[in-house]
């Protein structure tokens, strides 16, 4: 078969979509994930406790430092009554945090996400313990002495390593740590929004860069158990689950709303363009200080300018989530929402460039709930509270690229579903416009500083489309056990097309396959001198006239060879040929007690991917209309 036809033939086997996976389901996954269930359900259990308990944490750290009494409820600093004397109190957070990055971990500086991350590409999922400890605390102190952050980052990155841990404790493989790191983040979000299919959905878009059954089942399960533990605190309390925001509900029934989305989503999408840059615009004004000011005290700095914003607005400063609800509620004036607005966009950036430790999705959703709401004041048509959801769902989808995120998210929040259509024009032109003004996200911008080049994207591998016996190559040398092996290394040195074929497959009289050989094994074969031989009685003449020694592929061939079944896709037979290292493997019928089938090459795969990349990158290509219904009319295409 020539390359052309092999290569036409793999486009179009590939289209047509016909060729299941070797077990013929339509998924690999097998039974063993039922044994990891157990642990997503701790891990679910776990990291919920974890974020409830940061929940009480800043809430009783604000409740004491803006207003004096003992309390765990979560609340605003933004009625207390201190005046200037509140700049004081984001400046010694700010010194806690620094110190405790000194001496406890620099993991706990940031929102947490890019954290996660660095731990997922750079050490097999493998996250510190103290991080479970340290990283909270931090938060903790952070946000609840005003610092304008949000909870989820943290609670991310602790549930993350929860799961982690468990991963390091029984041993597991670097993807199944992997797994329980986001199944742990996934519950911890749940926890915190009351989300959990947009938890999931974030898990996945954000953190595991896969859409299979093996990662889906089990962040489902921690999500949804972190969910449950939240309704059933909220039982305990004789409190009825609801959402976090309680919005009016919304049916978008003017199509003007649907129209006015396309430029809040173009003004949106600028939002996150800017957002993204600003956060690590001030990390690099503040790496300036590196050789005048320790590292340790530059939150200080970052508290100073949020003692000053919170004079300038109080709303900017904390976790925000009653902020949101305001908005949500159309509580604030136009006014307001431009001055909130650029003070939490100023005072978070500034923050969390100065290494203090705080998340970034509440203060996002606060921005993008501001913008829309302005844009809600100046657009004629819906209403503030719709615009400033809106806002909410496409910067949270411009800032995080996570646009099914974004738009589940905002449903579970409000119990929304009426602005869907809306939510969706908006945000998608957010998300595309980001896609193609940045490079990188907020949350990936610092692990592309430290060397990782990676790829968010989510495709289903083509190999995998594709079986082995589509393009499987018949073998055009094999040996007996009892071949001598000189003959066979006459044969190959007046046969260069057989030495080109490197690896030999062993035959018995059955067809069966019962071992390999290799090129050099033959041609490099120790021979007995022919004095040795002629003393031992083993040189015989055979019927070309050359002289052999007794010698026989038996004797020289691989028994413990590694082979895959014609059934078996070009996926896995990547993956042998680099977990085993070698150029070449044989392909066998185990239907019919491993007949031999042929041999498959590294390089044979090469053709098969290269098919795929020349469809999809197709170029020079006219395009004519009429030339296509030509073609439709005139064959099957």
């Amino acid at each position: 078969m020539s390359l052309t036809t092999k290569l036409k033939l793999i486009r179009s086997k590939f289209k047509s979509n016909k060729y299941p996976t070797p077990s013929g389901s339509d998924f690999f996954v097998d039974g063993s994930i039922i044994k990891f269930l157990p642990l997503a359900l701790v891990t679910g259990l776990l990291s919920a406790i974890v974020a409830l308990s940061l929940l009480d944490m800043i809430g009783l750290l604000t409740n004491i430092l803006y207003y004096h009494r003992i309390s765990t409820t979560l609340v605003s600093p933004d009625k207390n009554k201190l005046g200037l004397t509140a700049i004081l109190i984001p400046i010694l957070g700010g010194l806690i945090v620094g110190l405790m990055a000194k001496f406890g971990s620099q993991m706990i500086r940031g929102h947490g996400i890019p954290e996660a991350l660095d731990k997922i590409l750079s050490s097999g999922s493998k996250m510190p313990p103290k991080i479970a400890i340290l990283k909270p605390i931090a938060s903790a102190i952070s946000i609840g002495t005003g610092g304008p952050f949000g909870a989820e980052g943290p609670i991310i990155v602790t549930g993350g390593a929860v799961g982690s841990i468990f991963g390091q404790l029984f041993n597991f493989s670097g993807l199944q740590r992997r797994i329980l790191l986001v199944a742990g983040a996934s519950a911890g979000m749940s926890a915190v929004f009351g989300t959990p299919v947009a938890s999931v959905l974030f898990g996945i878009e954000i953190l595991m860069f896969e859409f299979k059954p093996r990662s889906i089942i089990l962040i489902s399960t921690a999500s949804a158990t972190a969910d449950i533990c939240r309704i059933g605190l909220s039982q305990l309390h004789l409190l009825a689950p609801q959402p976090l925001f309680l919005v009016k509900a919304t049916e978008i029934d003017n199509i003007w709303v649907l129209v006015a989305s396309i430029p809040l989503g173009i003004i949106c999408g600028g939002a996150s363009y800017i957002i993204s840059k600003s956060v690590y615009w001030l990390e690099d004004l503040f790496s300036l200080l590196e050789n005048r000011v320790d590292k340790t005290y530059w939150p200080i700095i970052g508290g100073f300018a949020i003692g000053i914003g919170g004079l300038i607005d109080s709303k900017a400063l904390g976790v925000g989530y009653d902020t949101i609800d305001s908005m949500l509620l159309e509580k604030l004036t136009l006014t307001a929402l431009i001055l909130l607005f650029f003070t939490k966009l100023c005072i978070w950036s500034i923050g969390l460039g100065s290494g203090t430790s705080g998340g970034i999705l509440a203060p996002v959703m606060i921005i993008g709930a501001s913008l829309g709401g302005v844009f809600g004041y100046i657009i004629p048509v819906g209403s503030v509270a719709i615009w400033s959801l809106i806002g909410l769902t496409a910067v949270f989808a411009g800032v995080t690229r996570a646009p099914f995120t974004a738009i589940v998210f905002s449903i579970e929040l409000t119990y929304n579903v009426g602005i869907t259509p809306a939510a969706i024009i908006g945000t998608i032109i957010a998300y595309g416009i980001s896609v193609l003004t940045l490079k990188r996200s907020v949350l990936s911008e610092k692990i592309g500083r430290r060397g990782y080049n990676f790829n968010f994207e989510m495709s289903t591998n083509p190999l995998d489309s594709i079986t082995i016996k589509e393009i499987v190559q018949a073998c055009q040398t094999v040996f007996t056990p009892e071949t001598q092996v000189s003959k066979a290394k006459h044969y190959l040195i007046n046969n260069p097309k057989a030495i080109l074929q490197r690896l030999y497959p062993v035959v018995n009289s059955e067809g069966s396959v019962v071992g390999v050989t290799t090129v050099s094994s033959v041609l490099e074969h120790n021979f007995v001198s022919e004095s040795q031989a002629r003393n031992t009685d083993q040189i015989k003449a055979d019927n070309n006239g050359y002289k052999s020694d007794t010698s026989v592929i038996r004797d020289i061939m691989i028994e413990d060879f590694k082979s895959l079944d014609l059934n078996d896709t070009l996926s896995k037979a990547a993956d042998s040929i680099a977990e085993y290292e070698i150029g070449v493997i044989p392909i066998l019928d185990e239907s019919k007690s491993k007949q031999l089938v042929g041999l498959l090459t590294g390089f044979d795969i090469l053709l098969a991917r290269k098919a795929f990349v020349e469809d999809e990158n197709l170029k020079n290509q006219s395009f004519s209309v009429l030339d296509r219904f030509g073609r439709w009319f005139s064959s099957d295409e």
